[in-house]
């Protein structure tokens, strides 16, 4: 519970002048937890304690703890040359702290990750993991990445979902993005376009951009009926 409030606050404070000392007060909360638990899972541990790590890990990464992000890339690249050097539950946090923190070597060795794995949980796992790049130009690398051929023929809805996860740090990006190719990103989905038009898309992207400009595009992108639908989505970000 403290760890998820602070994920919320920190969320709100990215791009504040006080979001360095946040982040620095957030890690000194969580940090002494950490070291009682340590890294890796002792026998018999409780499921409870092996979830908390993932969060702690996740979040004193996220938040910028040295120790933590170094771990996790020396990890990772064991990975790269093993992949049972990590546990599978491990996977996922562990690859989110080195490529939120991702330079372009790292970057692409994930993205290398990405285009070879024949594994569909895992083509999921590295192309969503290249979305929470924090660096502003990977990110345009990952938005293109995200419409490009190299998302394999039976993952056509991953796209729209990629574009969704960029989105959470990267939102006029995603934005632009997402309009100006919303019919290709929509096309999976036809059944249900029109509400993640309406309802969901102000869900994504509300924090980030005018909410006038949100209702512009999805009154011209949805039928007149589900008018009370995008009242609805914007209603609950308002």
């Amino acid at each position: 519970q403290i760890a998820g409030a602070l994920e919320t606050i920190e969320y709100a404070e990215r791009d504040t002048p006080g979001h360095a000392a946040f982040a620095a007060y957030a890690r000194s909360l969580l940090r002494p937890a950490f070291e009682q638990i340590g890294w890796d899972a002792k026998p018999a541990e409780a499921p409870t304690v092996r979830q908390l790590r993932r969060v702690l890990i996740g979040d004193l990464g996220t938040w910028g703890d040295e120790a933590v992000i170094a771990e996790a890339r020396r990890r990772f690249s064991a990975f790269v040359a093993d992949h049972s050097a990590i546990a599978p539950d491990d996977r996922g946090v562990i690859l989110s702290v080195v490529a939120r923190h991702a330079d372009e070597p790292a970057f692409e060795q994930i993205h290398a990750l990405a285009r070879e794995t024949r594994d569909a949980s895992e083509v999921q796992r590295f192309f969503s993991a290249l979305m929470e790049v924090a660096d502003p130009g990977l990110a345009v690398r990952a938005a293109k990445i995200a419409l490009s051929g190299d998302i394999p023929p039976q993952a056509n809805a991953l796209p729209l979902n990629l574009i969704f996860e960029l989105a959470r740090d990267h939102q006029p990006l995603a934005w632009a993005t997402f309009t100006a190719n919303s019919e290709k990103l929509l096309a999976p989905e036809p059944m249900f376009a029109p509400l993640i038009a309406a309802q969901y898309m102000p869900q994504v992207f509300w924090s980030g951009v005018p909410l006038a400009e949100v209702e512009t595009w999805a009154r011209a992108h949805v039928p007149a009926q589900m008018s009370p639908v995008v009242d609805r989505g914007l209603g609950d970000q308002s």
